[in-house]
């Protein structure tokens, strides 16, 4: 029989009402609220982190493909069109999809406004079945036949600023020497709630851009790479760096976005943060409830010692009083936290500023793996700020402990 677990039990069951039980009751409460907050906070984080990243994956895919002297958009460096690696991209496993792109700068005009656009140009490889989830009105153009070579879909900010419907026509001058201009036609509009895209990117026909640059249709600006779900996208760079021509570069989309990632990094760095400093408190109040509990129980230490007791026995019947308290507090954290993010989860009760934070209520991503971290993580560091109070409990003298008053 484990005579320090036996005692620490019936310490844990003091009598209602007494200050053990309301010191044992803010030692739960401390751990429980600590661990909501902690599960609520990274839950948070992670759903901002997919939510914003799967919508710049949707739009421009995990990598790109270009050519190594690419200047973008103002001085573009096409590349072919077919080549060993874009026709035989499948043989990597953890590529999902690869569509060919255009880009090219240029000015739109309407009657009562001018604005800056980044026309972007697919084809019939363009990755439709993702990126029609963001289509608000209007429909996504073929790209393949001669009559959808004029049309285009457009961003919502993009739409409401210049006052711009489906089916209205607009006139877009592409920046270049001599300057050229082309007539289109808006079919459709999307959103995706990131302001890079909605308000400066318009989607139209490849061909148009191999036009306007007198490329032909063996030339394109790069090559969009999609992954599959999960997969490492460095190790991908890498193999796919591997199987393409020597003048070409591999680069990802975090890069090439990097304000947006930027962004993002901040929130974790604020949330590790907070994170950290409410574990240290929750476990550093568990220690000073766990002292002040053995200060109340000094005579029963020096009773126990004149009876024999080792300090080894001392020290571990306090060290089980700590952790039986944080597995209670665990217990309830889990069940209120998980909860209350299943509940936003599911209702999208808490809105947000989409303009700022890019999403319209608080997002949430489950994560089981960092979930069990999360509470091994708080029982372990209460393991350490539990060891100092037992340590002194060891060293009472019977004889002074049991006169304690």
């Amino acid at each position: 029989m484990n005579v320090s677990y036996f005692i620490s039990r019936k310490i844990v069951k003091a009598n209602p009402g007494s200050f053990s039980s309301i010191a044992n009751k803010i030692a739960i409460a401390s751990i429980a609220i600590g661990l909501m907050v902690m599960i609520v906070a990274s839950s948070i984080l992670e759903g901002f982190k997919e939510v914003v990243t799967s919508k710049l994956y949707r739009f421009s895919g995990q990598l790109e493909v270009i050519n190594y002297t690419q200047d973008y958009l103002f001085d573009p460096h096409p590349v072919r069109k077919y080549t060993s690696f874009s026709v035989g991209y499948k043989s990597i496993s953890d590529i999902a999809h690869l569509q060919r792109v255009a880009y090219k700068f240029g000015l739109l005009r309407t009657t009562e406004e001018v604005s800056s656009v980044i026309f972007k140009g697919v084809g019939d490889d363009f990755y439709r079945q993702d990126f029609q989830k963001v289509i608000v009105k209007g429909e996504l153009p073929v790209f393949k036949d001669s009559s959808s070579i004029n049309q285009v879909v457009i961003g919502k900010k993009m739409a409401d600023q210049l006052k711009l419907d489906v089916g209205d026509k607009i006139i877009l001058y592409f920046v270049q020497n001599p300057p050229r201009f082309r007539k289109l036609q808006i079919k459709g509009i999307y959103e995706t709630t990131i302001d890079l895209f909605d308000q400066e990117c318009m989607i139209g026909d490849i061909r148009l851009v191999q036009k306007i640059n007198g490329w032909g249709d063996t030339l394109v600006g790069s090559y969009e790479v999609f992954l599959k779900h999960k997969a490492s996208v460095d190790q991908v760079r890498d193999q796919v760096f591997d199987r393409i021509d020597f003048d070409y570069y591999v680069q990802k989309i975090s890069d090439k976005y990097q304000s947006v990632f930027d962004w993002l990094k901040i929130i974790e760095r604020n949330v590790v943060i907070f994170i950290g400093l409410i574990l240290i408190v929750a476990c550093f109040n568990i220690g000073v409830v766990l002292l002040i509990l053995m200060i109340e129980r000094t005579p029963m230490i020096g009773v126990l010692k004149a009876l024999g007791a080792t300090n080894k026995l001392i020290r571990k019947l306090f060290f089980y009083n700590g952790i039986i308290l944080v597995l209670k507090g665990l217990l309830i954290g889990n069940v209120i936290g998980i909860g209350l993010c299943f509940i936003q989860y599911w209702f999208h009760l808490i809105p947000l500023d989409q303009d700022n934070y890019h999403v319209n209520t608080v997002p949430i991503a489950w994560d089981l793996g960092w979930l069990v971290s999360l509470n091994i993580l708080v029982v372990s560091i209460s393991a350490l700020f539990l060891t100092f109070p037992t340590i002194i409990a060891a060293k009472m003298n019977p004889v002074k402990a049991i006169r304690f008053d």
